[in-house]
């Protein structure tokens, strides 16, 4: 995805549209064009990532919760809008959990996933990759 928004030409596209609309627009991208796009790979991706997440996760109403509290986290400590960030973070989440659960116990995973988080937004608000905003 990182080399996809980087090194095409679509992405490029989508990037400038997503940082300032009317610039793109200025300079003749259509810009809803551009979101369409970007909506149409969105949800080709959640497609594909249903797909192969069904035959694992039994379907529940809440299921999906711990997994969203997981994408937080990753978001966060990551950095809010950086693709490099956000593999970072999920390595460090991942990571984390996992000692987590060997070392303490299985449910105490998210524990230390939102430890890692408070300790690393106590030292970088921004997260790892994130830029302050003056």
């Amino acid at each position: 995805l990182y080399l996809f928004l980087t090194r095409t030409d679509l992405g490029r596209t989508m990037r400038a549209a997503a940082d300032n609309a009317y610039g793109a627009l200025v300079i003749g991208t259509d810009v809803r064009r551009v979101y369409a796009a970007a909506f149409g790979i969105g949800a080709a991706c959640v497609g594909a990532a249903g797909a192969l997440v069904s035959p694992i996760l039994p379907f529940q109403p809440a299921g999906g919760l711990s997994l969203s509290v997981a994408s937080f986290n990753i978001v966060i400590i990551g950095g809010m809008g950086s693709l490099p960030g956000a593999f970072l973070g999920g390595l460090l989440v991942s990571v984390a959990e996992s000692l987590g659960a060997v070392f303490l116990s299985p449910s105490m995973k998210e524990l230390v996933s939102f430890s890692l988080l408070i300790v690393i937004l106590l030292f970088r608000p921004a997260g790892l990759f994130g830029k302050t905003v003056a």
